[in-house]
């Protein structure tokens, strides 16, 4: 005949450091005592929101399982619970001179919020043997539970409170900062993984930058393992700085607060800031009219070759002048083939040359050379017309290049971002539109280049 059977639980968890459960593991004998269910918590201490609690329920009996124990899934509000065993744990126990076979299954709960914590009852069903025949299968119910959850005093205020025995944070750099130029990319990861705890409760981080730098973060990636019940969270984030502009920047440091439960005490993690220096992607180079060196001498020699071939009846009139002025054009000229060099090396690093690799770039579909190229095209814009570069955003905007350049830098930085995507449809036509529009837009006249001295009207 199958019996209803039930049993009492009590158990309480205190809010000071120094309380204890509200009893050691409870035990409730069943059909005779043919049936003992033990319930009992780790840790026994205070609770803190976020810490790691297992429940242990053990199934014993003086004869034999005849069907296993079913434990129900537990569904908190306000709570994580888990089953991290998909079997029991089998053992044997000596009690009062008997042996008994026993079954143990652990939940695992995280409290999400301070104060008191209602579990519902388990309806747990199971089969054991009766006058050495399978007997029916019947239930045994829990009583509902009531878990008290604290935050420290030293904790109040912190912001998705980690608690954790052992926190690590490692961060690693694609490249070092030394020798940035515009158009650099910069990946920086960050790990956490900490201990009796899951990766989804690890706290997100904010990757703040200064204007001139822009941001884009991967989707993080979190994982979770078990070991003899005990998880360990892993929480990975990387975000990549594409540099806009030159100068001198400062990334702020992130800092991390989490609980530790067995020391009591709130450590605060803190990955330094750095600074840094962006220069421009190229720069002029100077040419010294007092003497040249060998590179400078063979760009003189072929822009003079270039400046005879456009200029072939202008030097055989020359000729004819004489001896004379052939003997003063010897001595002239090293002088002439530096101003030549000084000119070829301005049309070399001038905005219209810059332009056109950018054009060569993206009709290449080369993602790398577009990105160098595209800003060492902004930098010279700004060096020769400062007053169109000033308007570069909104006139971006209007020619549909800015839609066009986001969905590139999208994809290639991005969370989706294979590193090297395609370019999107209408780049180039919006890239030619954006120049045509800012050579349009006129320059300041001189009044204006004197500031405060002479006010607009």
């Amino acid at each position: 005949m199958r019996a209803a059977s039930t049993f009492a639980l009590c158990l309480v968890l205190g809010l000071s450091g120094t309380a204890r459960l509200g009893a050691e593991p409870r035990e409730q004998s069943l059909r005779d005592g043919r049936v003992r269910v033990r319930v009992s918590t780790e840790p026994e201490g205070r609770v803190v929101i976020g810490q790691q609690t297992r429940l242990f329920v053990d199934i014993l009996t003086d004869t034999w399982f005849t069907q296993a124990p079913a434990y129900p899934d537990v569904d908190l509000d306000g709570a994580i619970a888990l089953q991290p065993e998909q079997l029991g744990t089998n053992f044997t126990e000596r009690i009062a001179g008997a042996t008994y076979a026993a079954q143990r299954r652990s939940y695992v709960i995280f409290p999400q919020r301070a104060g008191p914590l209602e579990l519902p009852s388990l309806r747990i069903e199971l089969g054991v043997a009766e006058d050495g025949r399978p007997g029916e299968p019947f239930v045994v119910t829990t009583p509902a539970l009531r878990l008290d959850v604290v935050i420290p005093a030293d904790a109040e205020g912190v912001e998705a409170l980690v608690t954790t025995p052992a926190l690590r944070v490692r961060e690693e750099w694609s490249r070092d900062l030394e020798g940035l130029v515009v158009g650099d990319a910069v990946k920086r990861s960050v790990r956490l993984s900490a201990e009796q705890a899951l990766g989804m409760l690890l706290p997100a981080l904010e990757f703040e930058a200064p204007p001139g730098i822009a941001t884009y973060a991967d989707q993080p990636r979190v994982s979770d393992r078990i070991h003899r019940g005990q998880y360990r969270g892993e929480r990975v984030e990387q975000v990549t700085y594409v540099l806009e502009r030159p100068g001198e920047y400062r990334l702020p440091a992130i800092e991390l607060s989490w609980w530790d439960p067995q020391e009591g005490r709130l450590v605060t993690e803190r990955l330094e800031e750095r600074s840094f220096e962006v220069a421009p992607s190229s720069g002029v180079a100077a040419v010294d009219a007092g003497g040249l060196d060998r590179a400078q001498l063979r760009d003189a020699m072929v822009a003079g070759v270039d400046f005879a071939r456009e200029h072939l009846g202008l030097l055989v009139a020359a000729g004819l002048v004489g001896f004379g002025l052939v003997r003063v054009g010897r001595r002239q000229g090293p002088r002439v083939a530096a101003a030549l060099g000084r000119a070829r090396e301005r049309r070399r690093l001038s905005e219209r040359s810059a332009f056109g690799a950018l054009e060569r770039s993206v009709r290449a579909g080369d993602a790398p050379a577009v990105v160098r190229d595209y800003w060492a095209w902004r930098e010279r814009l700004a060096r020769e017309r400062p007053q169109a570069a000033g308007a570069f955003e909104a006139h971006a905007q209007a020619s549909g290049f800015a839609e066009a350049w986001s969905r590139f830098e999208s994809a290639r930085y991005g969370p989706s971002g294979a590193g090297e995507p395609g370019l999107p449809p209408g780049l180039l036509e919006g890239l030619r539109s954006l120049r045509a529009r800012l050579r349009a837009a006129p320059e300041p006249g001189p009044e204006a280049a004197l500031g405060a001295l002479n006010p607009l009207r």
